[in-house]
């Protein structure tokens, strides 16, 4: 069978482009698989993808929107590949952040191939989204407004109407299968993230007194919460908090450090993958305090590295990775974070204790995975 994996830009370093190119290589060993990219970007490559077949639509980058020269582009490819299935790997539902999400797009693949979207997000954010009450109530209270009449409603109407393009829509993992039909009485197959293991074998008495984050800068991720977490730690001055990524906050959040004298930060700025995974294996604790998460991937790769999570609950990946014995699930309360958080600093038979159940327990997970069916021809 002929597939195409659909990214916005898989130059782009997230977690939707690497786990796409985790994905092309697990059905390649059943299909004729290739990875098409909507943006053709030189900035960044990926590492150990020369085996697989990329293609790029190289549509205009520097819009949130298509063009009808793009859609002439799209049109052009799709009807030329006949690709048998497509899977749009969306990393939000929201048309402006995301093309994929975009109606006359599934349309026009549509005529040609059978649709796979697959929802990276949970998909209870694209309803709630993010709100931070960091700028007060009042501020908090317009933003829930907002978001209702500006996206919540554009989200429910792509949905509705794109049932008729889409075969079949994939969530990453049962809780979000569950917030799908929930939040938008859609049905939806599950189909996990695949990780492709580095087998490598890690000493924790080797590793540094590092905390360590990996993922955008951007407030869907509050990072803030995170480093506010961190200021008020009793005492960090063995330990260091290390921030991998890029986004709209960079710059907030590092003039945020500064003003507010948050001392044994270092922001890393965006690293390859593989560099990503050399902090992994020297860091300790990894933190992620996002508002919403499909199925992280990051976090199967921190505790593969014998990184002990300190999270806020992610509805159904929170009940089938994460467990009592192997890391933190904290509520969005910046008091109970930073006490967890010096509980593994401070602590250091929990702190190894939970980091050798982590590491063992995320092997078994995965093995378990590696039955999963990725013959999507039997999705009838």
């Amino acid at each position: 069978m002929k597939i195409a994996i659909l990214v916005q830009n898989i130059s782009s370093l997230g977690g939707v482009e690497v786990v796409s190119i985790w994905l092309a290589k697990k059905l390649s060993e059943l299909h004729e698989v290739e990875i098409v990219s909507c943006i053709k970007d030189e900035r960044h490559t990926f590492e150990n993808s020369d085996s697989l077949k990329i293609d790029f639509l190289d549509l205009d980058n520097n819009s949130q929107r298509l063009s009808s020269d793009d859609y002439i582009k799209i049109r052009d490819f799709f009807s030329n590949r006949q690709f048998d299935i497509v899977i749009l790997q969306a990393g939000t539902a929201i048309k402006k952040c995301c093309l994929l999400s975009d109606l006359k797009l599934c349309k026009i693949i549509s005529d040609y191939s059978r649709i796979y979207y697959v929802l990276h997000e949970s998909p209870k954010y694209h309803l709630k989204r993010y709100n931070t009450d960091h700028d007060g109530l009042l501020k908090f209270a317009l933003k829930t407004i907002y978001h209702k009449i500006r996206y919540a409603h554009g989200v429910r109407t792509f949905f509705r109407k794109s049932k008729k393009y889409i075969f079949r829509f994939v969530t990453l993992s049962k809780g979000c299968q569950k917030e799908m039909k929930d939040c938008y009485n859609l049905d939806s197959i599950v189909m996990y993230n695949p990780y492709i293991f580095d087998k490598k074998e890690i000493d924790f008495s080797e590793k540094e007194n590092t905390v360590l984050y990996a993922g955008r800068l951007s407030p869907e991720k509050d990072v803030r919460l995170m480093l506010d977490s961190w200021k008020l730690l009793k005492n960090s001055n063995n330990w260091k908090l290390k921030i991998i990524g890029d986004g709209n906050q960079k710059e907030f959040l590092e003039n945020y450090v500064h003003t507010e004298q948050i001392f044994n930060v270092e922001f890393l700025g965006v690293l390859s993958h593989d560099e990503v995974l050399k902090e992994f294996q020297k860091s300790k604790i990894f933190m992620l305090v996002s508002f919403f998460e499909g199925f992280p991937t990051v976090i199967s790769e921190a505790m593969n590295y014998k990184n002990v999570p300190l999270v806020t609950r992610y509805e159904g990946f929170s009940d089938e990775l994460l467990k009592y014995n192997n890391s933190f699930i904290c509520s969005r309360n910046l008091v109970e974070i930073s006490e967890k958080l010096e509980t593994l600093m401070f602590s250091a038979d929990v702190l190894k204790s939970f980091a050798e159940n982590g590491y063992s327990q995320c092997r078994k997970f995965y093995d378990f995975l590696e039955k999963q069916n990725y013959n999507l021809g039997e999705y009838k």
